[in-house]
């Protein structure tokens, strides 16, 4: 376990912030806007990934064996 003071010395937390968005992202996503890099974004799921959450789950094994 670190000590809150210790994990806030690092300098990461020094870094500028200028993402200024409704949005609620990653810390990661915003110092590399910051930064002047291209957010790289997650992927979209899987359509099955989706269909599961959307599932009730008595149908999740079906959901889980199609291809």
């Amino acid at each position: 376990m670190v000590p809150l003071e210790e994990a806030l010395a690092d300098p990461i937390y020094g870094h500028a912030y200028t993402y200024v968005r409704a949005n609620g992202i990653s810390w990661l996503h915003r110092w590399m806007q910051t930064d002047g890099r291209v957010i790289r974004w997650e992927p979209e799921p899987p359509a099955w990934i989706v269909a599961a959450n959307k599932a009730p789950a008595s149908e999740l094994a079906v959901i889980a064996s199609a291809p």
